[in-house]
């Protein structure tokens, strides 16, 4: 959805748009939603392309891409990124109108007024950077050409490169300054929330675990603990005879017989130590039941072996899971089979 919309002309003088605000930071919700005519007729942008334009003085152009939204009304949307916005205050806009590489048509201007925000203010220094990149970009160009067009950009740009770097250093002390100055009047803030940092403390140590080592986040944590121990994931589906609501467990294992050949697994003869797993389930009828474990014993098409009557495993690679029906009078198969 736009939050600007309006008409801009190829060929009338004025816009009649006013100045349309913008804020820095805002890169994903500036939209622009514009109808493009020409002598008040939709200018058909069929097979065209379509560029936002934008100078900021002394050295920088911006010229970025505009979605073409219906081609025969003329409709174009254009959303504004950081680039667009780099400079606080009025700016001027248009837009070009291309056919493959081959410059075809233009609108009028349009202004917008970029407000600042308070972090854009502290922090940002996109703007010098592009003006930089801008100049190696020409003096790569030179390069390319000859070292005489090297020393000819050098001698007409160094008073340029020479302003850019006092201003980027000035600015970043300006900056510096700024930040002390905020950060400064937020600290009383800061302590009162944590004071003395008990609160980041604790939430760094919550990362370690001493069974499960040292994670990333605490995030990454939870979500361990979630796969590991919150039996929510499908396992299988089960009917039985019981006429009733059968006890059952699960049980997990690793490097059984049927993963790998007899003696040759990594956990020695016969798989690792047998354990139970967190099961959780939901009984469908009488007659049928749902098994869930946790996501970390999640299977992808096991082979599913009939043990007995009342007794199911599934093997996925090395890993084994057993499914035991715990009544004594029970026989059972799988869902749907």
């Amino acid at each position: 959805m736009s939050k600007w919309a309006g008409t801009l002309s190829t060929t009338e003088p004025y816009n009649h748009l006013g100045t349309l605000p913008v804020r820095q930071g805002n890169k994903n919700s500036e939209i622009f939603e514009f109808r493009i005519v020409e002598n008040g007729i939709p200018y058909d942008l069929s097979g065209y392309r379509v560029f936002f334009c934008v100078h900021f003085d002394p050295y920088i152009s911006v010229e970025k891409n505009a979605v073409i939204v219906d081609s025969k009304k003329g409709l174009i949307r254009f959303t504004m990124d950081d680039d667009c916005m780099q400079k606080v205050g009025n700016q001027e806009g248009y837009f070009e109108i291309y056919k493959e590489d081959t410059f075809l048509d233009a609108t009028q201007y349009f202004t917008y007024t970029v407000q600042t925000s308070i972090i854009k203010q502290l922090m940002d220094g996109e703007s010098y950077i592009q003006r930089l990149e801008e100049l190696l970009k020409k003096l790569q160009e030179a390069m390319e050409k000859s070292q005489e067009e090297v020393e000819k950009w050098l001698s007409a740009n160094r008073q340029k490169i020479d302003n850019l770097m006092k201003e980027m250093d000035q600015f970043f002390k300006d900056k510096k300054t700024e930040f002390i100055e905020w950060f400064e009047s937020v600290r009383e803030i800061l302590e009162s929330i944590d004071p003395g940092g008990i609160l980041l403390g604790e939430i760094m140590r919550a990362r370690e675990s001493d069974r499960y080592g040292v994670f990333k986040n605490l995030d990454e944590r939870l979500e361990n603990i979630e796969a590991t121990f919150s039996a929510d994931t499908e396992l299988l589906t089960i009917n039985h005879d019981f006429k009733g609501y059968p006890r059952l467990r699960v049980l997990y294992w690793e490097y059984g017989l049927a993963t790998r050949p007899l003696g040759t697994e990594p956990t020695g003869v016969g798989g690792g130590n047998v354990r139970t797993v967190e099961s959780s389930v939901e009984y469908l009828d009488p007659y049928s039941l749902k098994v869930s474990v946790p996501a970390a014993y999640k299977t992808v098409n096991p082979q599913i072996i009939l043990i007995d009557a009342k007794t199911f495993r599934l093997i996925t690679d090395y890993k084994v899971i057993q499914v035991e029906l715990l009544e004594d009078k029970i026989t059972a198969k799988i869902g749907g089979n």
